[in-house]
């Protein structure tokens, strides 16, 4: 999965639906890092009916209320340094 914004998630998703592989599962499996209020960096595991299961580290940006993710952005899991410099980039976008 290449790196993409809520709605490009959202259609990789719908794509993988059509592939067949059944429903994803999401687990938090730990915060990588924090900046600020609004941007978390995180691993996160996907499981899917069939079985296969991916992980990635995505970058959340949630609006000022904190309550919905305004953008979202998903790294591979060798990616960690580029996500982090991501992750600064985005906080510096904020300040």
């Amino acid at each position: 999965m290449p790196t993409v914004d809520g709605d490009g998630w959202i259609e990789q998703l719908l794509a993988l639906f059509d592939l067949g592989v059944g429903r994803p599962t999401f687990r938090l499996s730990e915060v990588v890092a924090v900046r600020g209020e609004r941007l978390a960096l995180y691993w996160i595991e996907i499981t899917f009916d069939d079985g296969a299961e991916d992980r990635r580290l995505g970058i959340a940006q949630y609006d000022p209320s904190i309550e919905l993710v305004e953008r979202f952005v998903s790294f591979d899991d060798q990616d960690v340094d580029e996500a982090i410099a991501a992750l600064d980039e985005m906080s510096a976008g904020l300040a």
